[in-house]
């Protein structure tokens, strides 16, 4: 059976009706043997909180599931890799001690290309007080 996916941009615990008529929808669509699901696109760093207090409360049905763009990414992100990449890490390694030379003095810190092509050249303000106790 295909799942019915409601798309909303913000589910909150203090929403008004049309929070209510997505909620109430999933939980008549359940009901009546079709899984249907809320996907959000909104940031919200509490958002397994919120679902927990929704259900809870008896707002959002049991079985409804909540999908987030930024949770997606954020448990991919989240993922520790043990491999390294050789490859990446020698091209970084390559780019950031043979390509690029970095100028400093008092005055300026300029970074050059090594063929000495200007890439950013910052001069530095130095300021001078006396602090009196």
């Amino acid at each position: 059976m295909n799942n019915i996916y409601m798309v909303f941009f913000d589910l909150g615990l203090n929403k008004g009706g049309i929070t209510s008529a997505v909620l109430n929808r999933s939980r008549y669509f359940y009901k009546n043997g079709y899984p249907a699901d809320i996907v959000t696109f909104d940031y919200k760093y509490n958002s397994s909180k919120v679902v927990k207090e929704l259900k809870k409360s008896g707002k959002m049905y049991s079985e409804t599931k909540l999908f987030n763009m930024f949770d997606f990414f954020e448990s991919r992100s989240l993922v520790t890799h043990s491999e390294k990449n050789q490859f990446l890490y020698d091209y970084y390694d390559h780019l950031l001690n043979e390509s690029l030379c970095i100028v400093q003095d008092e005055k300026f810190l300029g970074i050059f290309l090594k063929q000495q092509v200007n890439i950013c050249f910052i001069k530095k303000k130095i300021l001078r007080r006396e602090i009196m106790f």
